[in-house]
């Protein structure tokens, strides 16, 4: 169905394109898809999706490195991705990814991806085979269009020998997106694909046309995702009843979202976040004393409750329900925005519908003006990112047991023990020290941890980073269990080195009870994590 799905979509792109093997050494060759489109005046685009997928651990047998994977990608900007995952729902509900898209010699964009899935992995799961393709495929169409634009190219066209089929979307003089253009193409990506796991899924399942779903669901006809309509993809046949109700699984269930997208031209880093899934940025710099010390840039703002801008347009959009958020939680929900999740999206008319005709849910009593989640994200961009800093991307099952300084003085210290300290220039500020991961990092054997955890662990306080004057840890997992936060460094994958440190640091014997609990005990104590780690060059 997601198969499906994805390529009767691509199929009907304003670009042609035509699948060839990558020739990336640094990813298994089953992970590595290349697509070559042409773009503009005989321009053509290579995208790459490296699919370094997060496999995730279940278990003390196999967590940790058999969990984990490090690919190193030495060129535009990038130097190595760490990832890691461990499982605590089953089937896990999180996905994870990395994908590539080399427009020129100079323009390249990295696309990291973290899903974070809940009620079941059917939303993650699509999104990890959809998204990240679509975004990149109109990103490149964003810039085909800027190739095509009558400035781009200030010749004479009706001269039969000219020669346009070295330029490149991005080169000089050509003009490129602004940012404001690049924000919109992702804010609609994000729409779009959401619109096909809410409506067009649902559509399919119920077997509607176009102005019928439309009316139930409250919907303007030309708002439906037109190429994934009922007649594009069903051919004359609507579903059986089984195959309705399990396609089904798709819209009810939801995932929350953070993608990086790294431009090595222009050396930004946008974020884009749907959820609670969090993204930040370490950079190193000189503290007291001359020591060597991290700072935390938070990419994004986890959109919960919690936080008042969300709090007021939620209010805005729903004024008078006195239900809307209790105990820091939207009508029982956690996050305030999320792909998925009809049950917060359709009209009441369309849920009494589902539950009436395809086994679906009971309307919700407090759910009375819906929608009341949306999947656009909220987009913030760096610029300058340099060699030495890395950013960490992840689900909240690591946000719930780390605080992002945390998390960059982990880092930090990792790197302390990993890295090869080299000295950059950096314009208006100088010369400058950084640290760099090498290859040569190895995973300590079960026993050298075990002296390591006792031997050297480390407290929060000690970690190389910078602490606010008004910090404060909530988070909420070490108090759970009743223990204290010490932290060790054996791993060779700096992000398994977050998750040990996330699930019980130098407490072993803490780090083994949670991860030996069978779902879905472990839910209580510990979720799904999911973890993507980039080092910049």
């Amino acid at each position: 169905m997601f198969r499906n799905i994805f390529n009767r979509h691509t199929s009907r792109t304003s670009f042609p394109f035509a699948r060839k093997k990558s020739t990336l050494k640094s990813i298994p060759q089953n992970n590595r898809t290349r697509y070559y489109l042409l773009l503009g005046a005989g321009t053509t685009v290579s995208l790459c999706f490296i699919w370094g997928h997060t496999v995730h651990a279940d278990g003390p047998a196999n967590a940790g490195m058999n969990a984990a994977s490090i690919n190193w990608i030495r060129k535009h900007g990038l130097k190595r991705v760490d990832s890691v995952g461990i499982t605590s729902n089953v089937p896990v509900e999180d996905s994870g990814g990395l994908a590539s898209a080399e427009f020129s010699n100079t323009l390249n964009f990295y696309c990291f991806n973290v899903f974070d899935g809940h009620n079941g992995p059917w939303t993650a799961s699509f999104l990890i085979q959809t998204l990240p393709h679509i975004l990149l495929l109109q990103l490149a169409d964003l810039y085909s269009k800027q190739a095509l634009s009558s400035q781009s190219h200030p010749v004479d066209l009706s001269v039969s020998n000219v020669d346009l089929s070295d330029r490149n979307p991005g080169d000089p003089p050509d003009p490129v997106p602004t940012g404001e253009e690049i924000d919109e193409t992702i804010k609609h990506v994000f729409r779009h694909v959401d619109d096909l796991v809410v409506h067009s899924t649902t559509q399919i399942a119920m077997g509607l046309d176009d102005a019928a779903y439309a009316a139930l669901g409250g919907l303007n006809v030309k708002d439906l995702p037109g190429p994934l309509s009922l007649a594009s993809i069903v051919n004359d046949k609507p579903p059986s009843f089984p195959e309705a109700v399990g396609m089904l699984n798709l819209p009810y269930s939801g995932a929350c979202a953070v993608v990086g997208i790294f431009n090595s031209s222009d050396r930004s880093l946008r974020v884009a976040v749907t959820g609670d899934c969090r993204a930040v940025l370490g950079r190193r710099v000189v503290g007291r004393g001359n020591r060597y010390i991290y700072e935390t840039h938070q990419l994004s703002v986890d959109q919960t409750p919690k936080n008042p801008s969300e709090v007021a347009r939620l209010s805005a959009l729903h004024p008078g329900e006195s239900e809307l958020f209790n105990k820091n939680r939207l009508l029982g929900w956690a996050p305030t925005r999320a792909f998925g999740d009809g049950m917060m999206k359709w009209s009441l008319d369309l849920q009494q519908r589902l539950q009436e005709d395809f086994l679906g849910d009971r309307p919700r009593d407090v759910c009375k003006t819906p929608p009341y989640f949306t999947a656009e994200p909220v987009i913030t961009t760096t610029e300058g990112i340099r060699k030495g800093d890395f950013a960490v991307f992840a689900s909240d099952g690591l946000w719930d047991c780390l605080s992002s300084e945390e998390v960059v003085g982990l880092v930090g210290l990792w790197l302390e023990k990993n890295g090869v300290e080299e000295q950059i220039d950096i314009p208006g500020v100088g010369k400058v020290k950084v640290l760099v991961p090498t290859d040569k990092a190895k995973s300590a054997s079960p026993d050298d941890a075990a002296k390591s955890a006792i031997s050297s662990m480390t407290v929060p306080s000690k970690l190389p980073v910078i602490f606010p004057s008004d910090y404060k840890d909530t988070t909420p997992m070490y108090k759970y269990w009743h223990r204290e936060k010490k932290f060790v460094c054996k791993d060779a994958n700096v992000a398994a080195h977050l998750a040990q440190n996330a699930l019980g640091g130098g407490n072993l014997e803490l780090t083994t009870a949670l991860l030996s609990l069978p779902a879905p005990r472990s839910r209580k104590f510990r979720d799904d994590i999911t973890i993507s780690v980039a080092f910049f060059e």
